[in-house]
Protein backbone atom coordinates (compact mmCIF):
# COMPACT_ATOMS: atom_id res chain seq x y z
CA UNK A 1 0.00 0.00 0.00
CA UNK A 2 2.73 2.50 0.93
CA UNK A 3 4.59 1.62 -2.28
CA UNK A 4 1.48 2.59 -4.28
CA UNK A 5 1.17 5.88 -2.42
CA UNK A 6 4.87 6.60 -3.06
CA UNK A 7 4.45 5.89 -6.77
CA UNK A 8 1.41 8.17 -6.95
CA UNK A 9 3.30 10.98 -5.18
CA UNK A 10 6.26 10.60 -7.56
CA UNK A 11 3.89 10.67 -10.56
CA UNK A 12 2.18 13.82 -9.27
CA UNK A 13 5.56 15.47 -8.70
CA UNK A 14 6.73 14.59 -12.22
CA UNK A 15 3.54 15.90 -13.83
CA UNK A 16 3.82 19.15 -11.84
CA UNK A 17 7.51 19.54 -12.75
CA UNK A 18 7.01 18.85 -16.45
CA UNK A 19 3.86 20.97 -16.57
CA UNK A 20 5.71 24.02 -15.27
CA UNK A 21 8.59 23.57 -17.71
CA UNK A 22 8.96 26.27 -20.38
CA UNK A 23 8.86 23.57 -23.05
CA UNK A 24 5.28 22.70 -22.14
CA UNK A 25 4.20 26.23 -21.25
CA UNK A 26 5.67 28.35 -24.03
CA UNK A 27 5.64 32.11 -23.65
CA UNK A 28 4.93 34.30 -26.66
CA UNK A 29 6.76 37.50 -27.55
CA UNK A 30 3.57 39.43 -26.79
CA UNK A 31 3.40 37.92 -23.29
CA UNK A 32 7.09 38.67 -22.68
CA UNK A 33 6.54 42.23 -23.87
CA UNK A 34 3.53 42.66 -21.58
CA UNK A 35 5.48 41.32 -18.58
CA UNK A 36 8.35 43.69 -19.42
CA UNK A 37 5.94 46.63 -19.52
CA UNK A 38 4.53 45.73 -16.11
CA UNK A 39 8.01 45.18 -14.69
CA UNK A 40 9.44 48.43 -16.00
CA UNK A 41 6.35 50.44 -14.98
CA UNK A 42 6.64 49.00 -11.49
CA UNK A 43 10.31 50.03 -11.39
CA UNK A 44 9.40 53.60 -12.37
CA UNK A 45 6.55 53.70 -9.81
CA UNK A 46 8.83 52.38 -7.05
CA UNK A 47 11.67 54.72 -8.04
CA UNK A 48 9.49 57.83 -7.90
CA UNK A 49 7.55 56.78 -4.81
CA UNK A 50 10.58 55.71 -2.79
CA UNK A 51 12.81 58.45 -4.20
CA UNK A 52 10.48 61.15 -2.93
CA UNK A 53 10.20 59.63 0.54
CA UNK A 54 6.94 57.76 -0.03
CA UNK A 55 6.28 54.12 0.56
CA UNK A 56 5.14 51.28 -1.63
CA UNK A 57 4.15 48.14 0.25
CA UNK A 58 6.68 45.39 -0.47
CA UNK A 59 9.26 47.75 -2.06
CA UNK A 60 12.52 49.02 -0.62
CA UNK A 61 15.53 50.94 -1.93
CA UNK A 62 19.16 50.65 -0.88
CA UNK A 63 20.21 54.27 -0.38
CA UNK A 64 23.89 53.54 -1.20
CA UNK A 65 23.51 51.47 -4.37
CA UNK A 66 20.08 52.54 -5.60
CA UNK A 67 19.01 48.90 -5.86
CA UNK A 68 15.26 48.49 -5.59
CA UNK A 69 13.93 45.25 -4.13
CA UNK A 70 10.34 44.13 -4.50
CA UNK A 71 8.77 41.48 -2.28
CA UNK A 72 5.31 40.43 -3.43
CA UNK A 73 4.14 43.86 -4.55
CA UNK A 74 0.41 43.69 -5.25
CA UNK A 75 -0.04 44.52 -8.93
CA UNK A 76 -3.84 44.55 -8.75
CA UNK A 77 -3.69 47.21 -6.05
CA UNK A 78 -1.09 49.18 -8.01
CA UNK A 79 -2.60 48.95 -11.51
CA UNK A 80 -6.11 47.52 -11.18
CA UNK A 81 -7.25 45.76 -14.36
CA UNK A 82 -4.18 47.07 -16.26
CA UNK A 83 -2.18 44.30 -14.53
CA UNK A 84 -4.09 41.73 -16.56
CA UNK A 85 -3.70 38.25 -15.10
CA UNK A 86 -0.68 39.22 -12.98
CA UNK A 87 -1.25 39.56 -9.25
CA UNK A 88 2.18 39.86 -7.59
CA UNK A 89 5.73 40.85 -8.58
CA UNK A 90 9.00 40.29 -6.71
CA UNK A 91 12.60 40.89 -7.70
CA UNK A 92 15.49 43.32 -7.94
CA UNK A 93 16.38 46.34 -10.07
CA UNK A 94 20.10 47.03 -9.85
CA UNK A 95 22.04 49.88 -11.48
CA UNK A 96 25.38 48.63 -12.88
CA UNK A 97 28.61 50.62 -13.05
CA UNK A 98 28.00 51.36 -16.76
CA UNK A 99 24.64 52.96 -15.92
CA UNK A 100 22.56 50.04 -17.21
CA UNK A 101 19.71 48.54 -15.22
CA UNK A 102 19.80 44.81 -14.51
CA UNK A 103 16.44 43.30 -13.60
CA UNK A 104 15.31 39.93 -12.30
CA UNK A 105 11.61 39.44 -11.53
CA UNK A 106 9.18 36.70 -10.61
CA UNK A 107 5.46 37.01 -11.22
CA UNK A 108 2.35 35.31 -9.91
CA UNK A 109 -0.90 34.99 -11.80
CA UNK A 110 0.13 35.40 -15.43
CA UNK A 111 1.81 33.30 -18.11
CA UNK A 112 5.30 34.72 -17.42
CA UNK A 113 6.69 33.40 -14.14
CA UNK A 114 10.30 34.63 -14.43
CA UNK A 115 11.61 37.63 -16.33
CA UNK A 116 15.10 39.06 -16.63
CA UNK A 117 16.60 41.80 -18.75
CA UNK A 118 19.29 44.45 -18.82
CA UNK A 119 18.36 47.92 -20.01
CA UNK A 120 21.10 50.17 -21.39
CA UNK A 121 21.57 53.68 -20.05
CA UNK A 122 20.50 54.96 -23.49
CA UNK A 123 17.18 53.06 -23.26
CA UNK A 124 16.67 54.43 -19.74
CA UNK A 125 17.06 57.96 -21.11
CA UNK A 126 14.94 57.58 -24.26
CA UNK A 127 12.67 54.60 -23.39
CA UNK A 128 12.96 53.39 -26.99
CA UNK A 129 15.23 50.96 -28.81
CA UNK A 130 16.10 47.29 -28.89
CA UNK A 131 15.74 45.16 -25.82
CA UNK A 132 16.47 41.53 -25.00
CA UNK A 133 14.30 39.89 -22.35
CA UNK A 134 14.27 36.34 -21.03
CA UNK A 135 10.83 35.11 -19.98
CA UNK A 136 10.44 31.64 -18.46
CA UNK A 137 13.87 30.78 -19.85
CA UNK A 138 13.08 31.83 -23.44
CA UNK A 139 14.89 34.84 -24.92
CA UNK A 140 13.16 37.46 -27.04
CA UNK A 141 14.56 40.43 -28.99
CA UNK A 142 12.05 43.25 -28.68
CA UNK A 143 13.01 45.47 -31.63
CA UNK A 144 11.95 49.13 -31.78
CA UNK A 145 10.29 48.76 -28.40
CA UNK A 146 8.98 51.87 -26.71
CA UNK A 147 7.10 52.51 -23.53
Amino acid sequence: MSKTISMVLVAVFLVASVGSCALFNPVTEEQASEAFGISYSTYVAALFTLGFGGSLEGASIDEETGTITLEEVDLVELYGTEAGEYTLISGTYEINEDGSLEVSNTFEGGPVKTLSYTVSEEFLNTETGELTVTANGKTFELVDFSL
